[in-house]
């Protein structure tokens, strides 16, 4: 619905033109990442080799039976990043999320640079497990304020329109087991500093004032 896109852009906009919400933004998603493994290709044509013959291309197929691992990452724009990483195959629901902000709660609360629940500010996209009656409730509980993402707006994300894309980019291919993805994840996290996290939120919100403009049409 372009109205609802529209008006939570607006919100957003309205609530990040203070300095306290965009200190205390905390952004969460989820990514799947892929294992190495032998998995079924589909065969998109042929090529012929430098000796003359003749062979297939193929391309992987993904499978519900390819190990995969959930990480949920959160992200602060002070540069801090806290993951977990879920058992294999297993994906995210409404218990194993309200976990995970119990967690990050505890992580942020012991930084040098704490961020306290009752000062964050929230984004997450509208997957069931984050706007379930039980994970509403955990938020209201802790006072977090839920800045509420436009729906089907991934755009509207940092995780999803910054973080994700860029570490793909370093890391295209699967990897070869949970410690891979773990030094992966500790590695290339603490690259997105706060200065980098600023830049993307100012695009962000550019991105968000064109999406009002055009009345809720995509960009």
């Amino acid at each position: 619905n372009k109205a609802v896109r529209v008006n939570r852009c607006s919100d957003m906009r309205d609530a990040l033109a203070s300095r306290l919400c965009k200190s205390n933004l905390v952004t969460i998603d989820e990514k799947w990442f892929y294992y190495r493994n032998h998995i079924p290709c589909n065969k998109i044509g042929s090529r012929v080799t430098v000796g003359g013959d003749e062979e297939p291309i193929k391309t992987p197929r993904r499978t519900t039976m390819e190990k995969k691992f959930m990480a949920i990452v959160a992200v602060t724009q002070r540069g801090q990043h806290y993951y977990e990483i879920l058992q294999q195959n297993v994906t995210i629901n409404s218990v194993r999320y309200i976990e995970f902000l119990l967690n990050l709660e505890i992580f942020l609360r012991n930084r040098n640079n704490p961020i306290l629940p009752e000062n964050m500010r929230l984004i997450q996209d509208n997957a069931r497990p984050h706007v379930s009656r039980a994970t509403i409730a955990a938020i209201e509980a802790k006072n977090i304020r839920l800045l509420k993402q436009p729906p089907y707006s991934p755009d509207c994300n940092l995780c999803d329109r910054y973080i994700f894309p860029r570490l793909e980019a370093v890391r295209k291919g699967n990897f070869e087991n949970r410690d891979d993805l773990t030094a992966f994840l500790d590695q290339e996290l603490p690259k997105f500093t706060a200065q980098k996290m600023d830049k993307a939120l100012v695009s962000m919100i550019d991105d968000m004032e064109k999406i009002i403009l055009n009345g809720g049409d995509y960009i």
